[in-house]
């Protein structure tokens, strides 16, 4: 369900998320924090916040995240999470920015490396990383401390995990986008982190889901890492 921005309206203390709801206000955001989400309303994108380290989002009308389909040819789908992080951006950038450092804030990666002695934030590296007992190729196609942003591409189209034994959807390719930007009042950081996918059209609805699961508790993860060093 998807709701619309008012940016004149308050927002309700304690609202939670659920789906496509506001999450984790615990109290009605002032002055420039006010002023923010407001300005997020107005050009339409989907907005997080967070407390403590719980994380959630709103999706805005212009941001739905919809296959778009046609006959014969592959379907272009995004999966998208936003949250509100309470650490500084520099803090949580330093962190995030070398593309070899998945281990150290996503659970389940045990290893990464990159290969061909790249570093891990040149734009060509390539990592590969244990997740979850499966070995993952990525590579790093833009890298901007400037915008505080870095793209990576699957080098392999990623299988359909086994679920309950029904059709299993194709395999899709993908690239994924992190993104931070700061929030002023109390020195906070908006995190966007949203993957396209290519799919096979009738697999697109199914894969969507499955990335907008997985990228809140990849979120998740690095806020319980910026929790415990902070």
């Amino acid at each position: 369900m998807d709701i619309e921005c008012l940016p004149a309206a308050p927002v309700t203390p304690g609202a939670l998320v659920n789906g496509d709801i506001l999450v984790g206000f615990a109290a009605s955001p002032q002055g420039s924090a006010t002023n923010e989400i407001a300005m997020l309303c107005e050009n339409g994108m989907p907005i997080g916040w967070a407390v403590g380290n719980r994380v959630g989002f709103a999706r805005t009308r212009r941001q739905s995240a919809r296959a778009t389909k046609a006959k014969g040819k592959p379907s272009m789908t995004q999966a998208y999470y936003s949250a509100v992080l309470d650490r500084p951006l520099d803090e949580i950038w330093s962190l995030i920015r070398d593309f070899n450092n998945y281990p150290a804030y996503i659970d389940g990666v045990s290893e990464s490396v990159i290969e061909d002695d790249k570093r891990g934030d040149e734009v060509g590296a390539i990592r590969r990383f244990c997740y979850l007992g499966n070995w993952i190729r990525q590579s790093l196609v833009d890298h901007s401390d400037h915008q505080h942003s870095l793209t990576y591409a699957g080098l392999e189209a990623l299988p359909y995990p086994e679920d309950d034994g029904s059709r299993m959807p194709a395999p899709t390719r993908y690239q994924g986008t992190m993104h931070l930007r700061p929030i002023t009042e109390g020195d906070r950081t908006l995190i966007e982190w949203s993957v396209d996918l290519e799919t096979e059209p009738a697999d697109a609805d199914r894969w969507q889901a499955l990335f907008a699961s997985w990228i809140p508790s990849w979120t998740d993860s690095l806020a319980r890492t910026l929790a415990r060093a902070g």
